[in-house]
């Protein structure tokens, strides 16, 4: 979390995400595109992403498609008031649905 004083002084910049723009992400969630970037710091990301997507393969989820169903659900309704989220958030979900089902024997995705 970020403190208020963190906050008072944030700029802000909103990308907006279509439901289909969501529907094609969670179908197939690209990866970082490190060829953009530029400052040595990128192979540290680079070796960052590749260790973090071995760690937390969220391809391994069983009920991949019904999950991306109730997030375009949630999404379509958040978008009415303005309040969807982006992809970022889609992906963190499949993230921790799959390492959910992974290292906790009780957890269903009901």
């Amino acid at each position: 979390m970020f403190s208020p004083k963190v906050l008072d002084r944030a700029n802000v910049i909103e990308f907006r995400v279509s439901r289909d723009e969501l529907a094609q992400f969670l179908e197939n969630p690209a990866d970082v595109e490190f060829r953009y970037t530029s400052r040595s710091g990128r192979f540290h990301g680079r070796g960052f992403c590749s260790e973090l997507q071995k760690a937390m393969p969220e391809h391994l989820f069983c009920k991949r498609e019904k999950l991306s169903e109730e997030l375009l659900k949630f999404f379509y309704e958040l978008n009415t008031v303005g309040a969807e989220f982006g992809y970022r958030s889609a992906y963190e979900i499949q993230r921790f649905a799959a390492l959910s089902e992974q290292l906790a024997e009780d957890w269903e995705f009901e």
